[in-house]
């Protein structure tokens, strides 16, 4: 759901795998600019918004482990200045 975690602006780490999550709205995770570590595995993405990880300045470990996505947009990752695992 757009903007689910907009109160959780302090949050720096999110895990969200084996939830069976289909899709993930870009604006779903919009107030979470202190992430530093999100876990998105064992899902079932077929596509990811290029726009998804925008804000994410300070994300530094990304876990996505999803063999159904197919096409991955080649800015998917270009505003993750910080990561460092992928």
């Amino acid at each position: 759901e757009p903007n689910s975690f907009d109160k959780l602006v302090s949050l720096i780490s999110l895990k969200l795998d084996h939830n069976n999550l289909k899709s993930l709205d870009s604006s779903m995770f919009s107030a979470l600019s202190k992430l530093e570590s999100l876990y998105l595995e064992s899902n079932d993405f077929s596509y990811l918004d290029n726009k998804l990880f925008g804000n994410f300045i300070n994300l530094r470990e990304l876990a996505i482990g999803s063999k159904q996505v197919a096409n991955i947009d080649p800015y998917l990752f270009s505003g993750l200045i910080n990561l460092k695992t992928l």
